[in-house]
């Protein structure tokens, strides 16, 4: 994929973000980017006090691009030591191949406010 294309990926799926990070913030802080040739997500490594956590907080492009690269993200991050996987999506990724195929489930729903 060329780089004009997975920033106007980046763009759509950082609609949904909540005006969090910049597609700059993304391309230069501690993320991981794993595209395919029309998809991309972008994971980070958490480390909480008793795990750590490979937290996948944007994606877009190809559905099924996108679970195609599903199993090498799990795989790197248990590499990396993680123990838990999260993933932060809008209502529509609860009908998605994950909850449906993958065995994930909702834990929480968070609810913002602009102060």
């Amino acid at each position: 994929m060329v780089e004009a294309e997975r920033d106007a990926l980046l763009v759509r799926a950082l609609e949904y973000a909540g005006g969090t990070h910049t597609v700059a913030d993304v391309l230069t802080g501690p993320y991981q980017i794993w595209e395919g040739a029309q998809s991309v997500v972008v994971t980070q490594v958490v480390e909480h006090p008793r795990l750590k956590e490979a937290f996948a907080f944007l994606a877009a492009g190809n559905l099924e691009e996108i679970r195609a690269l599903y199993p090498n993200i799990l795989a790197w991050a248990k590499a990396m030591g993680c123990t838990r996987a999260s993933f932060l999506g809008r209502p529509g990724w609860s009908r998605s191949f994950l909850t449906r195929d993958e065995g994930w489930h909702t834990e929480s729903v968070v609810y913002s406010k602009e102060l």
